[in-house]
């Protein structure tokens, strides 16, 4: 039987699936992350990652937390919605290994992940700061 497309998404979430018990067993959560495929071989990347709390430690979050500071973003930051082109975003974490565009955040309209720069992320929670100001000060206006 060749591998298809298909059979590779198949597989995955019946991989998924198996993973459930293997994850409530070892207190972790796990997943099929990237697969690589070709008509005789697939290769699954395995995610997993340690449940504290009841929340799932991830490791954008961790580095977030840890070296955005060193960059001149506020910890704070981490959550905030921000704008860029129009566009909402949610600053969701932090990977140093990307250099030029280091800082995570998901689109507020389609979930999907983006990387930004330092220099992007920082006037844009510029802008969020000056706009919630202008917002408040009209509050107190009316």
């Amino acid at each position: 039987m060749p591998i298809t497309k298909s059979v590779v998404q198949n597989m995955r979430l019946d991989i998924d699936r198996a993973l459930v018990e293997v994850s409530r067993k070892y207190g972790v959560s796990l997943s099929t992350g990237n697969a690589t495929f070709t008509s005789e071989h697939i290769k699954f990347k395995l995610n997993a990652a340690i449940i504290q709390n009841g929340v799932v430690v991830d490791p954008a979050v961790q580095e977030f937390k840890r070296y955005a500071t060193m960059y001149g973003i506020p910890q704070t930051a981490l959550g905030t919605k921000i704008q860029i082109a129009h566009r909402d975003f949610i600053i969701s974490g932090f990977c140093r290994r990307k250099r030029k565009f280091p800082v995570m955040a998901k689109d507020a309209r389609s979930g999907r992940m983006f990387k930004l720069s330092v220099s992007q992320t920082l006037a844009a929670l510029q802008d969020a700061v000056m706009i919630s100001a202008f917002m408040s000060n009209l509050k107190k206006g009316a």
